[in-house]
């Protein structure tokens, strides 16, 4: 009998050890990619058509045919086709434009935004770009690459954490990055997805796991206090910015109820604050745009008003489509742009 190779299970072990931590972790309130404020919701809602829509283009060549990369990774670098695929992967993000006639004291933050996301794309397109699908991770010429690949990709989810005690950003801003993060997530999952079809295929999906689990980085617990004033979220510690839809060109409320009463409550909790009811219109809607959005918004005060809200500490705001959060390419995208939401700012 041949002489028994236990590297495999050194790497199960290990792997299992990291699920272990991160089980562990989730139960003590805290998580491996995510602190108490991360919005995985609304992560989730565009993930599996991004994700459809990259693997597809994963392996495009240069001379526009494309194989799907989870189930053919391709056998020899192809520079030319992971270009082509990444450009087309990372032209269906939300908008990162910041318009001109928005609020002053929203700009700088925005900004921001844009700066540290150019940055986040950035190095999710060299990750994507320079994946070693053609080789092996136990390949000695491939094996350096795949470390880091795994370590570029482990290091960028920690960079997009969700606030672990809430937001300290203007609701531009968060609405900008909870967008974003969740668009350069789908994207990660994706190339994720594509290695490990490779790794697979050339049977060392093992030691991908073992290099994807030694990038995971925990997030400590803590306790704090959140922030009074600024984004009104889903919850205290974060979550996405609570808001109101609208269909499009319509300015009637429809199963805004939960919205509402949440608003109404976070007034009841913030004393010392009044609060914008901000209007947005998405820029492919017809018509007035500022007229549209700022009908949202008196319908939802209003609305509020009827709930019981306090009319002097309502404040409507209207931003017409000067800050779109969704991608102007999809119907999904646009939808986001159609809303009302909400900030707590302090009294004058």
């Amino acid at each position: 009998m041949a002489p028994r190779d236990d590297s495999d299970d050194r790497q199960a072990i290990l792997a299992r050890r990291a699920i272990f931590v991160t089980t562990a972790l989730a139960a003590l309130g805290c998580s491996s990619q995510g602190g108490q404020g991360t919005p995985t919701s609304t992560v989730a809602t565009s993930t599996s058509t991004v994700i459809a829509t990259a693997q597809t283009t994963a392996t495009s060549t240069s001379s526009g045919s494309a194989s799907v990369a989870t189930s053919s990774p391709s056998s020899t670098p192809d520079a030319a086709g992971r270009l082509a695929s990444w450009e087309k992967a990372r032209a269906a993000a939300p908008p990162l434009d910041v318009a001109a006639s928005l609020p002053a004291r929203e700009k700088p933050e925005l900004e921001q935004v844009k700066s540290e996301m150019t940055r986040i794309y950035d190095a999710l397109g060299k990750v994507w770009q320079a994946a070693p699908v053609h080789c092996s991770p136990k390949d000695p010429k491939c094996s350096a690459a795949w470390q880091q690949a795994a370590t570029a990709l482990g290091d960028l989810k920690d960079d997009m954490r969700g606030p672990l005690c809430g937001w300290r950003l203007g609701l531009g801003a968060v609405e900008r990055t909870i967008a974003h993060h969740g668009f350069a997530g789908t994207l990660i999952s994706a190339l994720e997805a594509e290695l490990a079809a490779a790794a697979e295929k050339h049977g060392a999906k093992a030691d991908w796991e073992t290099m994807r689990s030694g990038a995971v980085k925990p997030t400590p617990c803590l306790k704090c206090a959140p922030p009074e004033l600024g984004a009104v979220t889903e919850h205290r510690y974060g979550g996405a910015p609570l808001m109101v839809p609208f269909a499009d060109g319509k300015v009637t409320l429809d199963g805004a109820d939960a919205a509402l009463d949440a608003l109404v409550k976070r007034m009841g909790e913030t004393k010392e604050a009044v609060f914008e009811v901000r209007g947005h219109a998405d820029p492919a809607e017809s018509g007035d745009k500022k007229s549209l959005a700022k009908k949202r918004a008196e319908a939802v005060r209003d609305a509020l008003v009827k709930k019981g809200a306090d009319k002097s500490r309502l404040l409507v705001v209207v931003y017409a489509d000067d800050l779109p959060i969704g991608s102007l390419a999809s119907d999904e995208g646009r939808a986001k742009n159609r809303r009302v939401d909400f900030e707590a700012i302090a009294k004058k």
